[in-house]
């Protein structure tokens, strides 16, 4: 594997990391915005 090519991996990694954080934040918005999970506890 060539120098660019570990380049180019890394950068995919990077940009799929903070996908990652992303949707888990936008998943835990939603998740409290929607309360709790279990209401009639």
């Amino acid at each position: 594997m060539s120098l660019n090519d570990y380049e180019q991996v890394a950068a995919a990694r990077e940009d799929f990391v903070d996908f990652l954080l992303r949707t888990g934040r936008a998943a835990a918005a939603r998740s409290a915005a929607a309360g709790p999970i279990n209401p009639g506890s």
